[in-house]
């Protein structure tokens, strides 16, 4: 049925290609905030976050600061939007520490 191979699909991909779908869902989805735009205000702000495995965020939290309050702001409100993720391979990591970068260019 295509249940089946839908989830057989998922349970073959590897936790890199899964990861690299993880961060294009994220990046899509990303706003730069047109403040910190304008201030010309830039970096990469990391941000953790943990979810079941539906790809539902369970949780989030800023790792490292990028330096600018609205970024940091940012990078925790995408998370949130960006709920569900693509889900996870059995056997991946479900807390994942990912790099936003803003940048003007």
């Amino acid at each position: 049925t295509a249940a089946t191979q839908t989830t057989s699909g998922l349970s073959s991909m590897s936790p890199a290609n899964w990861q690299s779908r993880l961060m294009a869902h994220l990046e899509r989805r990303k706003r730069y905030p047109s403040g910190a735009r304008s201030r010309g205000e830039r970096g990469i702000a990391y941000v953790r976050f943990t979810i079941d495995q539906s790809g539902n965020v369970q949780s989030v939290s800023l790792a490292r600061s990028s330096g600018f309050a609205e970024l940091d702001q940012e990078v925790l409100s995408l998370v949130h939007r960006a709920s569900p993720v693509p889900a996870p391979p059995p056997g991946a990591n479900r807390t994942i520490t990912a790099p936003v970068r803003f940048s003007t260019n």
